[in-house]
């Protein structure tokens, strides 16, 4: 975790932080106003609790996997090379909630796990995709991208080039709905 303020004297600093603990890491660097400017994954992350990304950050996945909840709450977040899992105790993998400027570069969302929920929510927010999108649906899975207006106008746009994969979709469910 790299953040631009908090190597004394408001110097850049890079931390090595155990995926058990990265949730609660960035959590409290946040809070502290550490200005997290990039997350990069060396391993696979297992989630000991929701990761909440409440600052303009870029997350490199490096092609590694996050099992468990991904939140956006904060504008100009950028993920790339990810792929995002859930478990059997959460929704959605990814929920982007009231944020401009997202983009989803490269993204695998596996919501095969999964208590109900869709693999992508975009509640009041800009989500731009670039790169390839794919969705894996399970049985109770509500479907692909959920596109969602309750909390102000939402939109996901796919750039030139980007390309969508949806693997496990039942007939009762759609790859983008509203």
């Amino acid at each position: 975790v790299k953040t631009n303020k908090d190597g004394g004297n408001n110097q850049p600093q890079t931390a090595y932080v155990a995926d058990s603990n990265l949730a609660e890491f960035v959590a409290k660097k946040t809070e502290g106003n550490k200005d997290i400017t990039e997350i990069d994954l060396d391993k696979n992350v297992n989630l000991s609790a929701p990761l909440y990304l409440n600052e303009e950050m870029t997350v490199n996945g490096n092609g590694y996997t996050i099992t468990g909840p991904v939140g956006i709450e904060e504008n100009a977040v950028t993920l790339n090379d990810l792929k995002i899992e859930t478990t059997e105790d959460n929704k959605s993998a990814l929920h982007v909630y009231k944020s401009e400027n997202v983009t989803l570069n490269n993204i695998t969302l596996d919501n095969t796990k999964t208590v109900g929920g869709a693999g992508l929510i975009v509640n009041g927010s800009t989500v731009d995709i670039a790169g390839q999108f794919k969705v894996i649906l399970g049985e109770k899975s509500w479907g692909g991208i959920n596109v969602d207006t309750t909390n102000g106008d939402a939109e996901v746009n796919f750039l030139d080039g980007s390309k969508v994969v949806a693997e496990g979709i039942r007939g009762d469910q759609s790859v983008i709905y509203q």
